[in-house]
């Protein structure tokens, strides 16, 4: 008897120590243990000492649990045992966000490289001054913020201005690293940016600027508010997607693509019809590419093809946005395919690449590659047992107060409500310019059009002015020059657009040099020839602003020499395809556009008229 109960002692005695064994390895394993280490334990209470074949299935089964919880990190025993679907769209919606992210840095640290010579207080336009002006117009209170959305009415200064792009920069960055809650840090961003939209006045007034504010906004919406645990960074799978939010920024890629198509066959100024237009188009763009200068000089049955083929590729991919699975994959594929043809052939900033993460929405996850989504699982992992170590030192540090899987946390989303609210209210709006487009053909609801007036200083749907807006037949440059004797007169030449004849057309994007476009802008439109900042452009550059001259380059005449009078002239410029000149563009001179400008500091050498009507060019403006 002794011995039987000696050797009953020891089997359970070992069997016990089998048992510790095993509740340890289930805490490693994470939350997803905990579920495992209480089965265990009920197990091993009825049955009472297991035998070792019992806890080898335990082990086994702590194993598989281990190995599942670095697919998905979520304490669900469904979502162990059933792993998300291949075709979702989780993987999709997360490299979305973390592209956005790079998209906000892009434009951000875009416009903090001009922001001083554009909007400073030494600028063309500040800031500063463009707010005291809205508020004499007895915009007071809370009803400022309303029409003039932006963070600077708290404090208006160079270094408000800088604090604004650092944080927008700063936001975008754990944005791209998913750092922390990407709804918080996507307002963040949006605010940020719709902030210096507002103050930006006509230097922050593109297409691409208002896309991204509308995608911004609606994204805020699509992301979680946290993160949930440490270990949710990198895992696309640990999060789900809102149906509601994911079609409302897909139909913003819609809405767009639709409303080109209708302004190019409704709005026919370059022949799209025709199958003219592209000839135009190389030549009319704002900032054009050496893709766009050698596109230009093939024969024009070539050019009536790529019209055909481009204008096919857009309708294609907009009608298959709205199939199936499949369809949508190669919809994709086909937008994808022709915004990397628009970038190469002009350059719109951040235009074409927001288009294409817009497109992401469109392809499910088993659209992305194995090796993708076989990165993104060996990345988590590798999250996740950092996460572990980190969790076990904490457990070891506080002396059991404690226990494993305490610190996971489910990550927190936008209450359905609010999010459907949001969506009605978008896609509502979405369709407001679109149906502008048909001038007349399909009226605006009263209703509609009013909510779009009230949400309209917001930006979160607009029209896209300057991408349907009126085409002249010829493009117009504008040009700044200068004189010391009103007889030879030497141009400044811009950074990107062709202002000399013998400047190759460059790529610049993702880049959005914005004065450059601004002045093409006003060439083509012909307003506000005497404007404030353009008077005030030439007076910056007559007494070398330094922020201002960053984005103007000086003939060689007045590097140490200031000019007598300035000028604007326009010009028409045209695609040089002459094979024994070296000029890429040759010009025709067409008007002088506004009031010449004296400068305060004329050359030593030059005596200054007494009477400055008498010039050939009409009467000055003194700075």
């Amino acid at each position: 008897t002794s011995s039987t109960s000696s050797t009953s002692s020891t089997s359970s005695t070992s069997s016990g120590t089998t048992n510790k064994t095993v509740v340890q390895e289930d805490s490693v394993a994470g939350p997803t243990g905990l579920r495992l280490r209480s089965r265990s334990r009920s197990r091993s209470s009825k049955a009472g000492s297991p035998s070792p074949t019992a806890t080898q299935e335990v082990e086994t089964t702590t194993t598989e649990s281990t190995e599942d919880s670095t697919f998905c990190t979520t304490t669900d025993r469904s979502a162990i045992t059933k792993p998300p679907t291949p075709f979702s769209y989780r993987l999709s919606v997360y490299i979305f966000f973390r592209l956005l992210g790079l998209v906000y840095l892009i434009a951000f640290g875009s416009f903090w490289y001009q922001m001083e010579g554009l909007v400073g207080s030494g600028g063309i336009s500040p800031a500063a001054e463009y707010l005291k002006a809205a508020r004499g117009q007895n915009i007071t209170g809370y009803n400022r913020f309303y029409h003039f959305p932006t963070l600077l009415w708290f404090h208006c200064s160079d270094i408000a201005l800088n604090l604004l792009c650092a944080f927008g920069c700063l936001s975008s960055l754990i944005l791209v690293f998913n750092m922390a809650a990407p709804a918080i840090f996507c307002g963040i961003s949006w605010i940020c940016y719709l902030s210096l939209v507002t103050a930006g006045q006509e230097f922050m007034a593109y297409e691409a600027d208002f896309l991204l504010l509308e995608v911004g906004f609606i994204a805020t919406f699509l992301a979680p508010i946290t993160l949930g645990s440490h270990s949710n960074r990198f895992d696309p799978f640990a999060y789900r997607v809102n149906t509601f939010a994911l079609w409302v920024t897909r139909l913003i890629l819609l809405r767009l693509s639709v409303g080109d198509l209708i302004f190019k066959f409704t709005n026919d100024r370059l022949g799209w019809r025709l199958l003219q237009a592209f000839p135009r188009y190389l030549e009319l763009q704002a900032l054009p590419t050496p893709i766009a200068y050698y596109l230009y000089q093939l024969p024009p049955a070539f050019h009536v093809g790529l019209t055909a083929v481009v204008l096919a590729a857009q309708a294609l991919s907009t009608v298959l946005f709205l199939g199936g699975r499949l369809p949508r994959r190669i919809g994709f594929w086909i937008h994808t395919s022709l915004q990397i043809f628009w970038m190469l052939t002009a350059n719109h900033s951040i235009f074409n690449l927001l288009q294409i993460v817009l497109g992401l929405l469109y392809l499910d996850d088993s659209g992305w590659s194995t090796n993708v989504r076989r990165y993104f699982r060996k990345l988590h992992s590798s999250m996740l047992k950092q996460s572990r170590d980190a969790e076990r030192r904490l457990v070891s540090l506080s002396r059991g107060r404690h226990r494993i899987g305490s610190m996971y946390r489910q990550p927190v989303y936008w209450p359905l409500g609010v999010v459907i609210l949001v969506c009605l209210l978008i896609s509502l709006m979405l369709c407001v310019p679109t149906l502008r487009l048909t001038q007349g053909h399909l009226p605006v609801p009263r209703i509609m059009d009013k909510l779009h007036r009230a949400i309209s200083p917001f930006r979160i749907v607009t029209a896209y002015q300057d991408l349907h807006q009126p085409v002249l037949p010829v493009r117009l440059d504008l040009i700044l020059q200068g004189t010391a004797n009103d007889k030879d007169f030497y141009d400044y030449s811009w950074k990107a657009s062709p202002s000399n004849l013998d400047k190759m057309p460059s790529f610049v994007a993702p880049h959005h040099p914005r004065l450059d476009w601004r002045l093409n802008r006003i060439a083509i439109e012909n307003l506000h020839a005497n404007s404030g900042w353009l008077l005030r452009l030439g007076a910056q550059v007559a007494t070398r602003n330094q922020a201002v001259m960053q984005m103007v380059t000086p003939p060689p005449e007045f590097e140490h020499d200031d000019p007598d009078k300035l000028r604007f002239v326009r010009y028409i410029y045209r695609f040089d395809t002459n094979s024994t000149n070296k000029n890429y563009w040759k010009r025709t001179f067409y008007d002088v556009f506004g009031t010449p400008i004296l400068s305060p500091h004329p050359p030593k050498n030059i005596r200054r008229r007494r009477n400055p009507s008498s010039s050939h060019f009409g009467g000055a403006v003194s700075v």
